[in-house]
């Protein structure tokens, strides 16, 4: 299983032109990957998979023993995506061994949400008559590399072109061993939005690759990372029929509407659509949002705090279109100094000096196991 280098896609050179700095909202789209020479720091490698660096429809459930592998049959029904929120910790609180009482499960956490009892409907009856958004708003989760520009801005760069071509290349040389699968890393639910993410993945040849991956290396949900998943390889297969991407849904759109979309459009074979699989590595507790920043580029990617490890990796997922979980990014690997627009050389937010980017992060390393939903200990 190769997953094809992370942001390579969603990150392209002309998306950097002009760029306002790490944190800027940017357009909700997916990535893709590509071989070059200036792929992120931070990739991480799964057992079992071969990556050269990574980049979130219902939830997993959280195991407490080995699943069996099973062939899912059917694709699970619609539910709300959430986001865990998290409070932003004062400098010098980060967890340490040892401590006990609320230190051991941050106090602003949310319970997990119970799925509702009509899954494919929102709890809000009043969304029901929201009529789904012509020109969607941006997803307010941020990349860390640049803000997200317009396709038209990425069509007559010659960097980008280049890239495209790499990454066609590799998928082109990848699916000719025996046995690879190959996925191109498409971001993740909060960065891209469908109809912008899939003219990409198209253009890097997806049609030859197996699938895609979302979520290498960040921290959103299951829940949020299977529905995008099934949107993005549902709009792949009305795209392939003639469609036309802008006429996708996107992520923003009531369930009632993304509900009367797939019905119309989506193939009832799962056979028929693009599978992918997600890195589950970092995102037990969810992204990390502050409640009110504090600093010029709150830099909610970069070695957030208390966030957790979340499901293991497996094959059984439940879900026909999402072929793995993984651990692509190394756990505990740094994102970086995370300088969140001061002067450092610490962190404001952790009060340390943080690893460079790739580098053995123990603090991470501990919070990410004290926190690990499920659970890693008894």
């Amino acid at each position: 299983m190769i997953v094809l280098e992370p942001d390579s896609l969603a990150l392209l050179p002309s998306d950097c032109e002009g760029q306002a700095g790490e944190d800027t909202p940017a357009e909700a789209t997916t990535p893709a990957p590509a071989l070059t020479p200036s792929a992120p720091a931070d990739a991480g490698t799964a057992a079992g998979t071969t990556t050269t660096e990574p980049t979130t429809a219902p939830a997993l459930t959280e195991p407490t023993t080995a699943p069996a592998l099973t062939e899912p049959t059917t694709a699970p029904a619609l539910t709300e995506p959430t986001t865990l929120p998290s409070p932003e910790p004062q400098p010098g609180t980060v967890p340490t061994p040892g401590a006990s009482g609320a230190a051991e499960t941050p106090a602003s956490d949310p319970a997990v949400p119970t799925p509702s009892p009509s899954p494919f409907l929102p709890d809000d009856p009043a969304d029901l008559d929201r009529e789904p958004e012509a020109d969607p708003p941006a997803v307010v989760e941020t990349e860390p590399e640049s803000e997200v520009a317009t396709e038209a801005q990425s069509g007559g760069d010659a960097l980008t072109e280049a890239r495209y071509t790499e990454i066609t290349y590799a998928v082109d040389t990848l699916t000719a061993l025996t046995n690879a699968k190959v996925y191109l890393d498409a971001g993740h639910a909060g960065w891209h939005a469908v109809s912008s993410i899939v003219p990409r993945l198209v253009k890097a040849g997806i049609d030859e690759a197996t699938g895609f991956a979302l979520n290498v290396s960040h921290y959103q949900t299951d829940r949020d990372s299977e529905l995008y998943g099934r949107l993005v390889s549902a709009c792949l297969a009305y795209v392939a029929d003639g469609g036309e991407p802008e006429a996708c849904p996107e992520q923003s759109w009531s369930r009632r509407h993304l509900r009367a979309w797939l019905r119309a459009h989506e193939p009832h074979d799962p056979s028929e659509m693009k599978h992918f699989v997600t890195d589950t590595s970092r995102n037990g507790r969810g992204p990390w949002t502050p409640r009110y920043s504090r600093h010029a580029d709150p830099q909610s990617w970069c070695n957030p705090p208390h966030r957790g490890l979340g499901a293991r990796p497996t094959t059984a997922t439940g879900d026909p279109l999402h072929d793995a979980a993984l651990w692509v990014k190394t756990p505990g690997q740094s994102d970086g100094r995370c300088l969140r627009g001061t002067s450092g050389p610490s962190d404001p937010v952790r009060g340390t000096v943080n690893p460079e980017a790739g580098q053995w992060f123990p603090d991470q390393a501990l919070e990410l196991v004290r926190f690990a939903r499920p659970s890693v200990t008894p």
